[in-house]
């Protein structure tokens, strides 16, 4: 990520203010996303609040988001969709249910195996 800003890229961190008051990598910049849709088929995404069109001027700049946030985005439409799916073969969750469930639990063993030793980033200096 150091690298990526080096050569001019931008780091958007997409938590709440709060979360980035308390915390922050250095160089990052706040783009706080606000969810208030629900998400059901038909959702309406222009309820949600992310200006990223209006905060980002040059369409073509490098951007670099926070993982977990593009992890979770990801793994949450995977999940509805997929679900839906499920639901529409089998006439019921219990598939998909088993299947995040499964998923899950070996996500969390994976995560196991994550070196912790040195942190990935030196967080930003907080001012008292």
């Amino acid at each position: 990520m150091l690298e990526l800003q080096a050569k001019g890229a931008t780091f958007y961190d997409v938590r709440s203010e709060r979360e980035y008051k308390e915390k922050h990598c250095k160089g990052a910049l706040l783009l706080s996303y606000h969810e208030k849709s629900k998400k059901e088929i038909g959702y309406d995404i222009s309820q949600d609040d992310f200006k990223l069109a209006d905060t980002v001027k040059d369409k073509n700049a490098p951007l670099i988001f926070g993982w977990v946030v593009a992890g979770h985005q990801a793994g949450a439409a995977t999940a509805a969709f997929f679900g839906g799916a499920m639901r529409e073969l089998q006439g019921d969750y219990e598939l998909a249910f088993l299947i995040a469930g499964m998923t899950g639990i070996a996500a969390a063993c994976i995560s196991l195996l994550i070196n912790t030793s040195k942190p990935a980033f030196e967080p930003e200096p907080q001012a008292a």
